[in-house]
This record gives C-alpha cells, structure tokens and sequence, in this order.
C-alpha cells in the first residue's frame, strides 16, 4: 500500500466544489487513485452541470485525466474499483434540472444513477440508472464490488435497501469486458 506525505494539488483549487472531495478508491496494482467530487464545478446557468472524477497518477500525484460526468450528476457519494482495475463504479444522483418539474414521480426530478469509468482508456463508459418505472432506488451511496467480480454491491440510503448488480450481465448489457486481467 502505498502512503504520500505531500498533498495532490487539484487545478482551479479556488473554485471551492472542485475541493468537494468525497470519496476516493485506488486500483489494485497501486497506480491510478480514483477521486470523486461531491458537486458540480461549474455555475449552475452552464449547459453542462456535472460533478467530476479525477483519475490520478499515484506515482507523480498529478491528475491524467478529469472525467465530467453527464449533465445533471451531483450527490456523488463512492467509487468502487472493480477486481482486476479496470472500470471504476460511481454512485450519484441524476437531476433534470433542466426541464421544468411537472411530475415528481418515475424519476423526472433525481434518479440513482451509477457511472462506469473506463480506467483502461481513462474515460466516462456509461451511466446507468438505478431506479426502475415504479419504484425508486434513492441516494445511491456505498459501493464496492465482490472480491470474485461477479457481483456490484450498492446501497441506497434512502430507501434502506442493497442493490445486488450482476456485474457480467451489466457489463454485456453495455457491450463491454466485466473480467479482463489487464489494465
């Protein structure tokens, strides 16, 4: 396990949502530190409103790639990395802030949302919802991944319930490998 005695400098530092750090994950070869922001970095009268999750290099400390997640992401509340380091899970909510509020129910205000980060390439994959047509999943918070892969672990504060992802048929639904051993 590596340790660091210098802090990581996050650029735009002033800006005080890129300061928001809320969780923070490292793959399991020690090289790529995962680290989410709780809010949005940008004015909340931008077109693209999104909180954001910065992939670091643990070796340099500095950060290789920011990946805005789609418009509408707050609440970000974990990161999970998967068993073999090569997709990251993120949980938050999903806001459509920019539509006017004529149904509160089925999701059209907030809905659980789940990102998967492609650590491989570095980049956003997908962001899958959590809730279904009739039911909520609320404030997705803790994740983390079964040590054999199979199966993402999510639990919803909110409605005090666990969501038990089948990682193999999430990652085939999306079109993309759930077990590869390379990074």
């Amino acid at each position: 396990m590596k340790t660091w005695n210098s802090p990581i400098s996050f650029p735009n530092s002033s800006n005080a949502s890129r300061l928001a750090l809320v969780a923070a994950a490292l793959t399991p070869d020690d090289t790529i530190l995962v680290v989410a922001h709780h809010l949005p970095a940008q004015p909340s009268n931008s077109g693209h409103v999104a909180a954001l999750v910065d992939l670091i290099n643990s070796d340099t400390l500095e950060i290789e790639t920011s990946i805005l997640l789609p418009s509408g992401s707050t609440g970000v509340r974990d990161v999970s990395i998967s068993p073999h380091g090569q997709y990251a899970y993120v949980t938050h909510t999903l806001g459509r802030f920019h539509l006017p509020t004529t149904q509160l129910e089925q999701g059209w205000m907030n809905t659980g949302a789940l990102t998967l980060i492609d650590l491989k390439n570095k980049s956003w994959l997908t962001t899958t919802l959590l809730d279904n047509a009739d039911r909520g999943a609320a404030n997705p918070w803790g994740a983390t991944c079964t040590a054999d892969g199979q199966t993402l672990v999510v639990a919803h504060s909110g409605t005090h319930e666990l969501s038990l992802i089948d990682r193999p048929a999430l990652h085939d639904e999306i079109g993309s490998s759930w077990n590869s051993v390379e990074i």
